[in-house]
């Protein structure tokens, strides 16, 4: 299972822990977009001669609007136009990942999957953590908890 895929199940996982299984198709059709969008971010990559982390792609693909500011793109790292023209050209349907608010869970509840997407994205960039809360704080207005900056895993 891609590592992505991984980091966003774990992630949901708790916030699903307590609640009785029910089915959302939202969350399902999001989480297929997610594996297809890492597909052709590994295939894009592998056709490219500096090999661009296929995480940081998809991770940075889905970060638009406020969360491609000046601050976003200094912290998370700018888009790549280049897969962005691939992924339209060989899934246009992906598209819809990069407008994402929230999704309904599995459990009913409802979650700012963009703007996890994209702090996730902070964080698998290795942004410092006071960065990291500056961007997250410029673009969403609730509290944020930062935590350490851990080590960034070398793709296989």
């Amino acid at each position: 299972m891609p590592r992505l895929l991984a980091m966003l199940l774990l992630l949901l996982g708790l916030f699903c822990a307590a609640a009785l299984p029910a089915h959302a198709d939202e969350y399902d059709d999001t989480l297929d977009r997610l594996s297809r969008l890492q597909a052709l971010a590994r295939e894009y990559s592998a056709s490219q001669a500096d090999t661009p982390d296929p995480i940081e792609l998809t991770l940075a693909y889905t970060r638009t609007g406020e969360y491609n500011t000046t601050i976003w793109q200094l912290t998370a790292g700018v888009r790549d136009a280049g897969f962005e023209s691939y992924v339209a050209a060989n899934d246009p349907d992906l598209a819809v990942l990069q407008n994402l608010n929230t999704v309904t869970l599995p459990n009913g509840e409802r979650i700012d999957f963009g703007h996890m997407l994209a702090s996730m994205n902070l964080v698998y960039n290795g942004c410092p953590s006071p960065a990291a809360g500056a961007a997250t704080a410029s673009s969403w207005p609730s509290s944020t908890t930062v935590r350490p900056v851990t080590p960034r895993a070398t793709p296989p």
